[in-house]
């Protein structure tokens, strides 16, 4: 399966100049990434690609990359991240499978999160990656 995986930037950049990602959440990225190869699936995570640094060619780019997918695994913590609500969004318009993961310890989703899981639209998984988010039971 084609997933793009959207992951939170807010709070897990570096605030110098160079804006990288912090070297552990892009190393927990990667974890997942290559577990989601190893499944099977094609993964693009466009936080771990090279994107435009122009904010709308990097939207078109991100939802070229969706329009791809047949799926988005989304990354939910309890910094609701616009970008990773937006692309929830998108998705949804889009008809494609959704899969929500968010830490053991999120007990409480964003409101519009709970609500897109409970209408059937997304399905929840714990954010520790350790069987197929997209394997349908």
């Amino acid at each position: 399966m084609n997933i793009l995986l959207a992951a939170p930037r807010t709070g897990r950049l570096r605030t110098d100049r160079t804006g990288e990602i912090y070297p552990e959440y892009r190393k927990s990225l990667r974890r997942d990434v290559t577990f989601l190869e190893q499944l099977g699936h094609k993964v693009c995570c466009p936080l771990l690609e090279q994107m435009s640094s122009d904010p709308s060619k990097a939207l078109e780019e991100t939802l070229s990359r969706l329009d791809d997918a047949e799926g988005l695994l989304a990354y939910i913590d309890p910094h609701v991240s616009a970008g990773v609500q937006t692309m929830i969004g998108f998705a949804l318009a889009r008809d494609k499978q959704i899969v929500i993961a968010s830490s053991p310890i999120f007990t409480e989703l964003p409101g519009i999160t709970a609500a897109i899981i409970a209408s059937g639209k997304a399905v929840s998984v714990p954010l520790s990656l350790d069987v197929d988010p997209f394997a349908r039971n």
